[in-house]
């Protein structure tokens, strides 16, 4: 099929992004997304695993745009999940998803504290999500509330 430019033959998934990204009304969301996205390419639409794209081989290399892996290159799904793994941020993020949703609210600045030291022990741990619910639980903002 072609583009939306007529000169620019689509090929495969990977394409369609690319030229998304050219795009200027398209390309600022797209440059954000698209690194990461591109580490599923080998999964079809239905979750299929796939190495060709339209009898093209797939390519499932990308990288990230954000924090403390921006600019990390990875090839593949597990690839990928394997940094995000090992990211403190991504760390920080679950601790701090996890404690909106336990709470009921997004945190406050009286939460820094609290964020901080349930991040540390988080990483502290490897990421075991168990201990960080115990932990949760336990703390002050879990257990009381403020008088309204």
């Amino acid at each position: 099929s072609l583009s939306e430019d007529p000169g620019v033959p689509v090929i495969t998934n990977r394409d369609r992004y690319t030229v998304h990204s050219t795009d200027p009304l398209c390309g600022s969301c797209h440059q954000s997304i698209d690194g990461i996205g591109f580490g599923f390419e080998h999964y079809d639409a239905i979750g299929a695993w796939r190495d060709l794209d339209n009898g093209v081989p797939v390519d499932a290399t990308g990288s990230f745009n954000d924090v403390d892996l921006s600019g990390v290159p990875y090839d593949g799904a597990l690839e990928m999940s394997q940094l995000l793994a090992g990211s403190e941020s991504v760390h920080r993020c679950s601790v701090t998803q996890w404690y909106r949703y336990a709470l009921g609210r997004t945190e406050a600045l009286g939460d820094t504290p609290t964020l901080d030291a349930l991040a540390t022990a988080y990483w502290g741990t490897g990421g075991e999500l168990p201990q960080l619910l115990v932990d949760l639980v336990r703390t002050d903002s879990f257990r009381t509330r403020r008088a309204e």
